[in-house]
């Protein structure tokens, strides 16, 4: 259970403003929800990656 764990990510310094470190790292990835609840319109957006082996609504 010894395992090395990676660090957590430093803190935001704030000698380069409160909000300049949080515009940079990428969002985090979209929750597994179905398609047709987040996504009415499948051409429009596309699908979450846990919903990707499953046809869209209305393509079967």
């Amino acid at each position: 259970m010894l395992r090395k764990l990676p660090k957590p990510p430093p803190a935001p310094k704030l000698s380069q403003g409160p909000h300049y470190k949080f515009v940079h790292p990428p969002p985090p990835p979209p929750p597994c929800l179905p398609i047709h609840a987040t996504y009415p319109s499948f051409r429009t957006k596309p699908p979450t990656n846990c919903d990707l082996p499953r046809p869209p609504p209305g393509r079967a």
